[in-house]
């Protein structure tokens, strides 16, 4: 699942489970310290740090994303939450998908780039119909394929 040339959708993650921002954050540390192989704790301390910014950008959408040492190239996780979750949103909308994007501490220009690319993304209204009426895993990968999705360079 391709957001341009040099970064593409890691994994996708349906029905989060939590019902609040403290279960979700354990969660979902919990799945990224298994696909990137870093501690759970090191990347809830992440995650802990950036909740506190307001990470949701509007329309259910929240946005982790970070820089780090330990890996080689871009992290992007798409997670569906089995129920939204009031996480602090500009438009104080609970948030019902949270995107993860975490680069290599070098990559930093690049790394904002992704971000800009993922967050345009996402605000298409038709993608996240596609997504929200997505019953599962696959179907998301469906959804968010390059066959499907046209993504346009920052």
């Amino acid at each position: 699942m391709s957001l341009g040339d040099d970064v593409r959708v890691s994994e996708v993650q349906f029905g989060l489970k939590g019902d609040n921002v403290e279960l979700i954050l354990k969660n979902l540390s919990w799945k990224i310290s298994q696909d990137i192989n870093f501690s759970a704790a090191s990347v809830r301390s992440d995650l802990k740090r950036i909740a506190a910014y307001k990470p949701g950008i509007g329309d259910g959408i929240a946005v982790f994303d970070w820089l780090s040492e330990g890996i080689e190239e871009p992290y992007v996780l798409v997670s569906r939450l089995e129920h939204p979750v009031d996480i602090q949103a500009i438009d104080d909308r609970p948030v019902d998908f949270i995107l993860v994007l975490v680069s290599p501490d070098s990559q930093s220009v690049t790394h904002l780039r992704h971000l800009s690319r993922l967050t345009r993304m996402f605000r298409d209204v038709d993608l996240l119909d596609q997504l929200r009426s997505t019953q599962c895993e696959d179907g998301m990968r469906a959804v968010l394929s390059p066959e499907n999705r046209q993504v346009l360079a920052a």
